[in-house]
């Protein structure tokens, strides 16, 4: 008897545990297949079937971002440092003598003074990282030339000058420099007597050597990708004519003729602008004229608007200049104008009739105010319509890439350089 409910009870205990373990295995069957299935359905962020710790674009490290990888994983993308290598926005430029924001410029948006002389600084011309001024005497006639390389602010006077540069013994009065990559122009006279006959040298940035381009009475040299234009006195009081020099040859053409009284002459590859006048009074009655130095061909830009047209520049195709109404004389108000040689479209840019000396460079022109008047220096792009005032003083300004450069004042200045942000005008 005893033995028998021994008997059951080890079997009822056997189909306990043979039941739970039956239990067990289907329970862990169920859960096990519904976390299984969507890893072999269902995509992450980055196209794989992994579980990620995050998504991209969210934060890891101190200055990185989660990224997927090609294979399909998450990452950590670091370097997420900025531009100057920290964490964190770009810093703000400062006016500093440093690149703050590490884009590669130096005090961009900054007005700042090119040299400490104690001279007349003014025709101010940029090109890259070089600008060129006359440095006037205050004391005597004299002036020179310097030479400013940027950022450094390094400055050279390149032509012949005394020391102090303003001081007794200068022997030469040195006018209208340009300047273009390494090649500075300007024209040379005496200085005691006082001549009005100057000659037109050269000077290589490079080599700091300077030289002689041409003997006759020159004024108004332009430089461009190796070759000058300049103006040379005629037959008479009223006939200047265009001259063209070319280091490459050395050789030197005219390319105007004695029927007419041409000056003031801007060059920029293939295409030479300058005025012209003609008839009883060709000093007074003026226009603009572009010459194509391989086609011969004439364009006079200012045709129909009459009155007087004087300082012009050109910039590829785009030639700007200013424009006076009158027949007889100039009056005291003028505005800019502009023509485009590639759409032979013309567009006046100026909106008050108080402006001059216009200069361009790509589609940016600047431009300063007559003296007396409100305004400045005047900034417009005009593929965009876009126009800043750069400084409330300023006038006769130049203009190369982003680099703006202007005297301080029509009278006693400084001359100073403005590096354009990256939004202007």
């Amino acid at each position: 008897m005893i033995r028998t409910r021994f008997a059951r009870s080890i079997r009822l205990i056997v189909s306990i545990l043979a039941g739970c373990s039956r239990s067990t295995v289907e329970d862990t069957a169920t859960n096990d297949a519904p976390q299984s299935s969507p890893m072999t359905t269902t995509t992450n962020a980055c196209g794989g079937t992994e579980t990620l710790p995050a998504g991209p674009n969210e934060a890891c490290g101190v200055c990185g971002l989660y990224a997927c990888s090609s294979q399909n994983v998450l990452r950590c993308d670091d370097p997420g440092a900025n531009t100057c290598g920290i964490c964190g926005k770009i810093p703000q430029e400062e006016c500093n003598g440093r690149d703050d924001n590490c884009n590669g410029v130096i005090d961009e948006g900054c007005v700042l003074k090119l040299a400490a002389l104690r001279t007349n600084d003014q025709q101010a011309r940029v090109s890259g990282t070089r600008v060129v001024f006359r440095a006037a005497g205050y004391w005597s006639n004299a002036s020179d030339v310097g030479l400013v390389l940027l950022p450094g602010f390094n400055l050279e006077i390149v032509s012949p000058h005394a020391e102090p540069t303003d001081g007794p013994g200068d022997p030469s009065q040195e006018l209208d420099p340009d300047i273009d990559g390494e090649l500075v122009v300007w024209t040379s006279r005496r200085v005691d007597p006082l001549s009005d006959v100057g000659t037109l040298v050269g000077y290589d940035a490079r080599t700091k050597t300077s030289f002689l381009i041409s003997s006759l009475a020159t004024t108004h040299p332009a430089v461009s990708k190796a070759r000058v234009a300049f103006e040379t006195k005629g037959t008479s009081e009223y006939e200047d004519d265009i001259m063209l020099w070319e280091r490459a040859t050395g050789s030197t053409r005219t390319l105007t003729d004695k029927t007419t009284d041409d000056r003031a002459p801007d060059l920029d590859g293939e295409w030479v602008v300058f005025t012209q006048g003609s008839g009883v009074s060709p000093y007074f009655n003026r226009q603009v004229v572009a010459y194509n130095l391989t086609t011969d061909e004439r364009l006079v830009l200012s045709d129909g608007l009459g009155g007087w047209n004087t300082q012009p520049a050109i910039s590829g195709t785009r030639a700007v200049w200013r424009h006076e109404e009158g027949n007889q004389a100039p009056s005291y108000y003028g505005e800019i104008w502009l023509y485009d040689l590639t759409t032979h479209t013309r567009t006046k840019l100026s909106l008050e009739k108080k402006d001059e000396y216009p200069r361009i460079s790509g589609s940016l022109v600047c431009w300063s105010t007559i003296s007396g008047e409100p305004g400045g220096i005047t900034l417009l792009d005009v593929s965009s319509g876009r126009r800043k005032t750069l400084s409330s003083e300023g006038s006769i300004c130049d203009i190369d890439g982003r680099r703006v450069v202007w005297s301080e004042y029509h009278g006693s200045n400084d001359v100073y350089v403005r590096e354009l942000l990256e939004n202007e005008p």
